[in-house]
């Protein structure tokens, strides 16, 4: 096509020419401008790294800044509750009993992985009630005149009777000191399922020496708690 406006219509008083194929375009071969006319990628100040596709929107990575709402769901920290020991206790036990959550709340924690509780507690047994991948950690504060351990077990049969299906995860030994030392107990564990009722509990043994595990009042401080923290959903 040229510039040339061809056959003549009267419109009015004036005159307008025009050609028989109407220009709808100034690109293209033949004045109507087909797809296969346009090649996107080599249209002028095109840059490839400023286009997106919708997968590119819907499979984001690691998100490092901005503010994520409520409704943003994921891995990462999920959940979290703590229980403390709300009295002192001066003999062996196994389970460790008399502990509250450390908000009197069960779930104060929560971070919007589930409504559900992370954790559960009865007589001295804790149950998981959600899975993932489950940091437990727990500080032990005592006053012993001989030495004393602690060690966290756990079975995935929902057993209560002690030494029957328990499996020790993790231990720590403490030799005796009068005025007071703390040790440290954690693992993780990966839960898979919630059906069979996976149990943990804070066997507390020692020397035949007096020795006392440090708690405190209910809804005060206490000096031996245990904390269970939800990294990740599976």
């Amino acid at each position: 096509m040229s510039g040339i406006i061809g056959k003549r219509e009267v419109r009015g008083s004036g005159i307008v020419n025009r050609d028989t194929s109407l220009v709808t375009s100034v690109s293209g071969s033949t004045g109507v401008v087909a797809d296969s006319d346009i090649d996107h990628d080599s249209l002028a100040n095109f840059a490839a790294n400023e286009h997106y596709t919708q997968a590119n929107i819907t499979a984001l990575g690691t998100v490092t800044s901005g503010t994520l709402g409520s409704g943003v769901t994921g891995t990462g920290l999920r959940d979290a509750i703590m229980y403390r020991k709300v009295a002192d206790q001066t003999t062996s036990s196994y389970p460790v009993l008399d502990w509250e959550a450390a908000d009197d709340q069960a779930n104060e924690f929560y971070l919007g992985g589930s409504a559900t509780a992370l954790v559960s507690e009865s007589s001295g047994f804790f149950t998981m009630e959600q899975t993932g991948y489950i940091l437990i950690m727990a500080h032990i504060s005592v006053h012993a005149a001989d030495w004393c351990y602690a060690v966290i077990e756990a079975t995935t049969t929902g057993s209560t009777s002690v030494g029957s299906g328990f499996t020790k995860l993790c231990r720590c030994d403490l030799d005796s000191d009068s005025q007071g030392q703390s040790g440290y107990l954690q693992c993780i564990v990966k839960t898979t399922t919630t059906a069979n009722n996976n149990k943990f509990f804070i066997r507390w043994d020692g020397g035949a020496a007096d020795f006392t595990l440090q708690g405190g009042s209910a809804g005060a401080m206490s000096e031996t708690t245990i904390l269970f923290l939800k990294l990740a959903d599976l």
